[in-house]
């Protein structure tokens, strides 16, 4: 039991140390002023919108926390070894999406809809689009694994065994996956900026276990403790060319901004990739079927 709190505690300051040292990177490169850091120790215990919003913020910054201990990092295993892990992780971050915006006025006159129009929602249903191919073509292949497990499809079998039409595709939705992933709110209560923090790291994290799920401990002959924690240092390191590198390229090719006269075309550039995609995937699912 002491291990299982160490460790937990040990993941989670690792997630804390890494979202800060992006947003200081994004605050010396981009000039963005963020607040985040500040507000981080006893201020955040001060808030203007009561009680409810604190519980609310809270709730949220330990979901999207709780979410990454069943995605792959390195070559470390998730750190909930359950079964359907996958489904853990989608009740965890759909729940602190919930928590975390459910706060606009456009919720009280239709939830439905405004959840559904936040880039986060869009991120997690084409996410799961993708899973769906993905277990298609694992039982083609006939790969190990379950079909709802995060190590299942987070390993570089599931690339290696499909074709180049496979490959294409399986290129064209990681693009598409980094193009939705949002940069992360600046809005709100600060310990709700400091759940943003973790949520706008969780995307580029979950892109790079699934899509470049590459490892670097056995290419440097590393054994033991050296080869995970190697891993794990090249794991945030992609994770970190993922959201300051590739996010912000494909958001700026795919993704209209607010008042883009050419929205449309953006729209349509994007539904291109996704249905051209699909068509690759699918042929090389068919192909073995």
């Amino acid at each position: 039991m002491f291990v299982v709190l160490l460790s937990s505690a040990a993941v989670a300051y690792i997630l804390i140390s890494v979202s800060l040292l992006f947003v200081l990177f994004e605050n010396a490169v981009y000039g963005k002023p963020q607040r985040t850091i500040s507000y981080i120790g006893a201020a955040a215990a001060v808030y203007p919108d009561g009680g409810l919003s604190v519980c609310r913020a809270l709730i949220s910054a330990v979901l999207f926390i709780l979410s990454f201990y069943f995605i792959p990092m390195g070559s470390l295993p998730s750190f909930a070894r359950l079964h359907h892990n996958i489904l853990f992780f989608y009740a965890s971050f759909f729940s602190a999406l919930l928590f975390s915006h459910f706060r606009s006025s456009g919720w009280y006159r239709n939830p439905f809809f405004t959840f559904l129009s936040y880039d986060g929602v869009k991120f997690l249903l084409l996410l799961t689009f993708v899973f769906l191919l993905f277990a298609l073509f694992a039982s083609g292949y006939g790969l190990p694994g379950e079909l709802l497990s995060f190590e299942t499809y987070a390993a570089p079998l599931l690339f290696k065994s499909a074709g180049p039409c496979g490959k294409a595709g399986f290129v064209l939705f990681a693009l598409l996956l980094a193009s939705f992933a949002p940069s992360g709110e600046k809005r709100g209560s600060a310990l709700l900026r400091i759940a943003h923090m973790f949520e706008a790291l969780a995307y580029p994290a979950l892109v790079t276990a699934l899509f470049v799920p590459l490892n670097i401990g056995l290419l440097l002959k590393l054994f033991g403790l050296p080869l995970f924690a190697a891993d794990l240092l090249f794991f945030w390191a992609k994770v970190f060319l993922i959201k300051e590198a590739v996010q912000p390229v494909m958001r700026f090719i795919l993704r209209p901004s607010a008042g883009d006269p050419y929205a449309r075309r953006h729209t349509g550039r994007t539904v291109l990739v996704f249905c051209l995609a699909a068509l690759l995937f699918a042929y090389d699912i068919y192909r073995v079927l």
